[in-house]
């Protein structure tokens, strides 16, 4: 190669399945949100279920072992599940809003 010549780089072909997925700064830590609060969730679950086998083995009247955590554990799966729904929304809603306003530009 010759000293002045640009160098020719070479993209990897993008087919229509791949496609970079860019995010803003929320929605960066909303994704970090939601995957902390579905891990915590996931968590709480299964110290219920050790919590509901440990009851079971040691009397079988346990209506309500571990119920905090069961309950806790649904709940945080629930607004992760949401968090990440408006995150999907937002997305797609940012690159309708985008090309739309690149219809209308003047410029095309």
């Amino acid at each position: 190669r010759e000293k002045g010549t640009p160098s020719k780089r070479h993209d990897p072909p993008q087919s229509c399945f791949y496609r970079q997925i860019r995010l803003s700064g929320k929605m960066k830590i909303l994704l970090i949100l939601s995957v902390l609060l579905a891990g915590t969730g996931t968590l709480f679950l299964h110290w219920y279920d050790q919590a509901q086998q440990a009851c079971d083995q040691v009397s079988d009247q346990c209506a309500d072992a571990g119920f905090a955590w069961e309950a806790s554990g649904k709940l945080l799966l629930i607004a992760a599940s949401l968090i990440l729904l408006t995150l999907v929304i937002l997305y797609f809603f940012r690159g309708w809003k985008k090309r739309i306003n690149q219809e209308k530009s003047p410029d095309n």
